[in-house]
């Protein structure tokens, strides 16, 4: 799993961590990948260090992400078909653990 990324006040490109494993993404893909998975960017607790894997698995691909915080650390994995896919999917489960982590804090 690569090294995740400090998320400091002022966003950038580099706001998460993506390793690739036994394939190459393209810059298009990189940035679908980061502007889907922006909204976890924007739910999770603050001083998160997010890293995200992403590995060919014959057919389709597989991605792990990490999102660690001194408050909580999440993690998904989830396999699809395509990158694409792979992306929604995991912004979905993130999102929902992190929902259901922001509920059960305070009880």
């Amino acid at each position: 799993m690569p090294r995740g990324v400090f998320m400091s006040p002022q966003c950038n490109d580099e706001w998460i961590s993506i390793g690739q494993k036994n394939m190459t993404l393209s810059k298009n893909e990189i940035k679908f990948i980061k502007t889907t998975l922006m909204p976890i960017l924007d739910s999770s607790p603050s001083g998160s260090y997010f890293a995200l894997e992403v590995c060919d698995e014959n057919p389709g691909v597989k991605g792990v992400i990490r999102v660690n915080s001194v408050a909580h650390n999440f993690i998904g994995e989830v396999r699809a078909k395509n990158i694409f896919r792979m992306s929604t999917e995991l912004k979905k489960d993130l999102l929902k653990k992190i929902e259901i982590w922001k509920l059960s804090r305070f009880l």
